[in-house]
């Protein structure tokens, strides 16, 4: 039979801050907002810079998209970026346990994921992802995180 025993901590103090905690941790909306307003924020800076959460730059457009867009006047616009829509949707919504962050444009996967599009699927897309957490972003989230307790 093994020999047990225990200890009771009874500090006015430790009860009050893990009261508090309890009580912050039993409402995480405000977190979960300050989170997806985060990566919204990054998720427009891809679009700025031109690359992925990881930072690695989208493949340029092709001769024939870069033609298209000359054509139509819009020979300096960035990529996915020619009428702005993909951009402009980007939306954040916070529950009490979740947040997301995306487009309602029916074309973003194509755009984030990559794949064939055009009537037959003959139009090879090359993947783009401008939605995701990177390794900035970690880094952001476990510091609002923190913050967050810390209030």
């Amino acid at each position: 039979m093994a020999n047990t025993f225990t200890v009771k901590l009874e500090s006015a103090a430790v009860e009050k801050r893990l009261a508090e905690l309890a009580r912050k941790v039993s409402n995480l909306r405000p977190l979960l907002v300050a989170i997806g307003e985060r990566l919204k924020r990054a998720t427009d800076d891809h679009f700025q810079r031109q690359s992925g959460p990881d930072g690695v730059p989208w493949e340029p457009l092709a001769e024939s998209t870069k033609a298209k867009k000359t054509q139509a006047g819009k020979g300096g616009a960035k990529i996915l970026s020619y009428s702005g829509q993909l951009r402009d949707t980007i939306h954040m919504r916070a529950t009490d346990s979740s947040v997301t962050v995306g487009s309602v444009k029916s074309y973003a996967a194509i755009h984030q994921l990559g794949g064939r599009a055009g009537r037959g699927g003959g139009v090879p897309i090359p993947p783009r992802p401008f939605l995701g957490v990177g390794p900035e972003d970690e880094q952001e989230i476990l510091h609002l995180t923190a913050d967050f307790l810390e209030r």
